[in-house]
């Protein structure tokens, strides 16, 4: 689970281990969280709390903290047993946000220990399920329309070919970043944005008043034909260098403005990565027609029945 790793420096299994604890307790989590931003009683924390997702989310929450309290306490120890080699292992290793954190908190006195546990928390439960529904997205895309996933892997030969990947280098792929793009705007990984209204604002000439909460439904804005023409299509074209220009806040598949997402270079940076991979490696057909698909708009965009692709090895001679 990329996620762990990046964020607290540990390896939690989570292809082979589905069972893990936290893993479940995170998903958990997330669920009930969900479903109690849609119920209007479960907002009222006292009836919340005697209810049993009240419960559920109690435990979960103890587990979630318990992991992350103990490996902020082991590798705090590793910190001070080390402490005279901590300059020369920053140089050869790289550090996982938590390692950051550390470094940051001046023993306590910049950052507290559930400071940093709320740092990491907000980065799992931000990238812990949205990266991997994005790469699903993508890829069911791209197997709709294979012709584009040669394009991405023609214009990978002419400008990378056999040199080492670089960051610098994925970031030249125009097809690739453009299939994304596109992509998300189909397919937004959080379909559903909101912001708590704290100071009177007026929306097309309406007063929203204080304690409102606005929700932004991102997946019919990315498919208003003002900006996009063909809305339901997919035109990949649209985000080329050279493509159409379309207001900021007509698209915004991380959100917009200072409330964005803090994670999305580090998400664009993995999904291009694991596209880029499995595209060299497979060719990718998606079983279901979009007409087909049924759209379970929770904490991120679901298919009812899954994502369901067909891969196949490519052959040496397309590597």
């Amino acid at each position: 689970m990329l996620i762990t790793d990046s964020s607290m420096g540990c390896n939690v299994n989570a292809q082979t281990n589905v069972q893990n604890e936290y893993l479940l307790a995170v998903n958990t989590l997330a669920s009930i969280s969900q479903r109690r931003f849609l119920n209007v009683w479960m907002a009222f924390e006292p009836i919340f709390k005697l209810t049993t997702w009240g419960r559920q989310h109690d435990r979960a929450l103890n587990i979630v903290h318990g992991f992350v309290n103990k490996i902020i306490v082991e590798r705090k120890l590793e910190w001070k047993s080390k402490k005279a080699e901590v300059v020369q292992e920053k140089m050869q290793k790289r550090q996982a946000l938590l390692d950051l954190l550390l470094e940051m908190s001046n023993d306590g006195k910049t950052l507290s220990d559930n400071d940093i546990r709320d740092e990491v928390n907000t980065f799992m439960f931000a990238g812990h399920d949205t990266t991997a529904t994005s790469v699903s997205w993508v890829l069911y895309a791209l197997g709709r329309h294979p012709e584009y996933q040669e394009k991405i892997l023609n214009e990978f030969s002419e400008m990378i070919g056999r040199k080492k990947l670089s960051l610098d280098l994925v970031n030249k792929l125009s097809w690739l970043e453009a299939c994304i793009k596109e992509s998300w705007r189909l397919y937004p990984v959080t379909p559903l944005i909101a912001r708590q209204i704290y100071h009177p604002i007026t929306i097309l000439k309406k007063e929203i008043p204080v304690g409102s909460t606005v929700l932004i439904n991102s997946f019919l804005l990315h498919r208003d034909s003002r900006y996009f023409p063909e809305p339901e299509v997919f035109k990949p074209e649209r985000f080329l260098p050279n493509g159409s220009r379309y207001p900021s806040y007509a698209f915004i598949p991380f959100s917009a403005g200072s409330r964005n997402c803090i994670g999305w270079r580090f998400a664009t940076m993995i999904v291009k990565i694991i596209v880029l991979h499995v595209l060299r490696s497979f060719t990718v057909e998606s079983v279901e027609r979009e007409g087909d698909l049924r759209f379970i708009c929770e904490l991120v965009l679901h298919n009812a029945a899954g994502v369901k692709l067909k891969i196949v090895p490519r052959s040496s001679k397309d590597d």
